[in-house]
């Protein structure tokens, strides 16, 4: 069997848009971001020279940086005008010398753009083959909260077969993606407990469900998905079955 394991932070709010940046190659400064980043070193919260800027989205400028010599990873917001004491803010994975778990880490920033105030995050993960990457979103406080919002066309459709399958649209989520395909965990439809599902071409629900994650397996095809869970984060686990489901 060949595990591969995916680390997807689950977000809870009315995302208006999303980005992510992959690879976090580095980005060339502004001033502005030249200022930013030497008001970052000299703090002196992060080890010497591991500062880069990763990418920018919604006016905000988003960092990569390292603690206790590379130790744990970081991901920083910077933005003018935020809320924010010093218009910045950070969020660190645990130490590998306290967890052997995957985590992720999120920074969370508060600004008013044109009369609108709205919330940003910027979480650091890792994808399917190691690398890390930066998820970048957006809240608006000033509009209804609507379930809907937070998925891409593609994902909303997928939902709303969920929602026809009995799952309640509020309480679904997507873990991760195996490819293209997105895994979705939510109640089970009669209250019994947690579910995993998938949505197959063909419209149905492939689900399992069980009194936790971490006792759910669910098997597609040749493929079976599970949940590792921490204190600080989700795992998807995928694990392929050469020949196939047995």
């Amino acid at each position: 069997m060949i595990p591969v394991l995916a680390a997807v932070a689950l977000v809870v709010g009315i995302v208006v848009g999303s980005f992510v940046f992959g690879g976090l190659a580095q980005t060339p400064m502004t001033a502005q971001q030249q200022e930013a980043w030497a008001k970052l070193e000299a703090s002196g919260q992060y080890d010497p020279g591991s500062i880069h800027l990763a990418g920018t989205k919604y006016g905000a400028a988003i960092w990569s940086a390292t603690r206790q010599q590379g130790d744990v990873p970081c991901v920083i917001l910077t933005r003018p005008g935020a809320v924010e004491e010093n218009q910045s803010s950070a969020g660190c994975r645990a130490s590998t010398a306290e967890t052997d778990q995957v985590s992720s880490a999120q920074g969370t920033l508060t600004y008013k753009e044109r009369g609108e105030d709205y919330m940003l995050w910027a979480t650091l993960v890792d994808d399917i083959g190691g690398n890390p990457a930066v998820f970048v979103q957006r809240q608006s406080a000033n509009e209804p909260w609507d379930w809907r919002m937070q998925y891409s066309d593609t994902e909303l459709k997928q939902a709303e077969a969920l929602v026809a399958a009995g799952f309640n649209g509020e309480m679904i989520s997507i873990l991760g993606y195996d490819g293209e395909t997105p895994v979705w965990t939510g109640n089970a439809p009669d209250g019994s407990g947690s579910c995993l599902m998938i949505v197959l071409d063909t419209g149905a629900v492939a689900q399992q469900c069980g009194s936790g994650y971490d006792q759910i397996a669910l098997t597609v095809g040749d493929t079976v998905y599970g949940v590792l869970t921490s204190d600080r984060s989700s795992m998807l686990s995928i694990t392929r079955i050469p020949g196939g489901a047995r």
